[in-house]
């Protein structure tokens, strides 16, 4: 079923300056179909090795909402002109430390 409300918007949010996002979570899989081309090199200050994968998922689905490729598989993200730069500062438990964040 398609959300019309959701496809506006998306179409809206189309062009425009490129806006850059930092998500600290989890990380973000930069080889998911739907985020490929939009996830720069990041930063992981949990230091569990790799710079930003994400072994948690949450990072990623949160990526997902933000922007999604609209590329006829599952749903499209808020809008299509972004730069991701993940902040690693959750572990594979969802757990991590406020010196990690700080």
């Amino acid at each position: 079923m398609e959300h019309k409300a959701n496809k506006k918007n998306v179409e809206n949010n189309r062009g425009g300056e490129k806006v850059r996002i930092a998500i600290i979570d989890s990380g973000i899989d930069g080889t998911h179909p739907d985020l490929v081309g939009k996830v720069k090199k990041g930063l992981n200050t949990i230091g569990t090795g790799g710079e930003q994968e994400d072994s948690l998922g949450h990072g990623t689905a949160v990526a997902g909402i933000i922007t999604a490729n609209d590329n006829e598989i599952g749903l499209v993200g808020i809008t299509q002109n972004v730069e991701l730069y993940p902040v690693k500062i959750l572990d594979s438990k969802g757990k991590g430390s406020i010196k990690n964040f700080c």
